[in-house]
């Protein structure tokens, strides 16, 4: 079973992620993107996230199915995943993410579940770290459901992150996660 966490930038996914993976016994796998943003060679400095970088998206793509076939089998949670990474590219760089999707839809498993972490618009332009515009952000979360439909996987079970502690959310979460798998 893989559980991917998606949602907007600074919606909460590490930290609820990381909770969830805790509460569950399981691995969990961050964000591919994140990491590879800090390489220079992949993403230079001055670029945002919402700059189309052919480069990049290919290297996590490619790392993200690296990691599907290091992983094959195991349960685990995992941020953004194909869903997260596949919205990324549609709205920064459709001809990638096009190109791509036939190999992730063979990728997807059948037996993962996507949750949604939400927050207001208010938030998550409080919580922002990453250079780049809000409402770039905003239409990767809105098109994460289509991205996970487009792979075969169910809606996206939706959590929102704004007022409660990122412990009870992962524990709304693990006890939505019991419901779906029931």
């Amino acid at each position: 079973m893989i559980i991917a966490i998606t949602g907007c930038h600074g919606a909460g996914k590490t930290t609820v992620g990381t909770l969830v993976a805790q509460a569950l016994r399981l691995p969990f796998h961050d964000e591919i993107g994140r990491r590879l943003a800090s390489d220079p060679l992949l993403r230079p400095i001055g670029i945002t996230a919402a700059t189309a970088c052919h480069a990049f998206d290919e290297h996590v793509f490619r790392a993200e199915i690296d990691r599907d076939i290091e992983w094959t089998g195991r349960a685990r949670v995992v941020e953004s995943w194909h869903p997260g990474n596949l919205a990324y590219a549609m709205v920064r760089n459709s001809e990638v993410g096009s190109r791509w999707l036939p190999e992730l839809r063979r990728r997807a498993s059948t037996r993962a579940l996507v949750v949604q972490i939400c927050a207001s618009d208010e938030v998550l332009r409080a919580r922002q770290s990453e250079p780049g515009p809000m409402a770039f952000f905003l239409e990767v979360a809105r098109q994460t459901p289509g991205a996970a439909s487009s792979l075969g996987l169910a809606e996206p079970i939706r959590v929102a992150t704004d007022s409660e502690s990122p412990r009870l959310v992962a524990e709304r979460v693990v006890a939505a996660l019991g419901e779906v798998v029931r």
